[in-house]
């Protein structure tokens, strides 16, 4: 006959057992390494006046040349006038410091892009502030079709 405090181990070392394999199987689903693209190593200025769309497209281009990445938007306000795109985006991270971090959407083109079925996608602490012409009902500050295992968060949108 087995005792009731030979049971209760036998639990906890099954519940442990099966954590551990929770664990590890999500920590070989995820990527290793994320590397962070800050859009100002590749040219940005982000004073609200320059024309910061060339050199954070730049910095899209070489996020999406690694499994994993953060393109990262420190405190400005980056004005972009076409439209960024990020086909194929898998385990990407666009990110800023909250809402001092300002995009500046000059144009009736989308803002972000991300076709292609994204796959792991999280947009998040940025401030998006459309400005100038009025946007057509075609045109996102963010569009994503087909996407899959993301999240938008924190992020605030209005018209200047």
């Amino acid at each position: 006959m087995v005792s009731t405090l030979s049971c209760n181990r036998m639990r906890r070392f099954l519940l442990l057992a099966a954590c551990f394999a929770l664990y590890c199987l999500m920590a070989s689903a995820a990527p290793r390494n994320i590397t962070i693209y800050n859009v100002r190593e590749y040219g940005a200025v982000g004073d609200g006046n320059a024309d910061d769309s060339t050199a954070i497209q730049l910095a899209f281009n070489a996020a999406l040349l690694v499994p994993a990445a953060t393109v990262y938007f420190p405190g400005g306000r980056y004005l972009i006038t076409k439209t960024i795109s990020a086909p194929r985006a898998r385990f990407m991270t666009v990110a800023g410091d909250g809402f001092g971090s300002t995009l500046v959407w000059a144009s009736n083109a989308n803002l972000l892009n991300f076709q292609t079925d994204p796959t792991s996608l999280l947009i998040r602490d940025l401030r998006i502030v459309s400005s100038g012409q009025t946007k057509s009902r075609e045109s996102f500050a963010i569009r994503a079709d087909g996407m899959v295992r993301s999240l938008i968060s924190n992020i605030l949108i209005e018209q200047e």
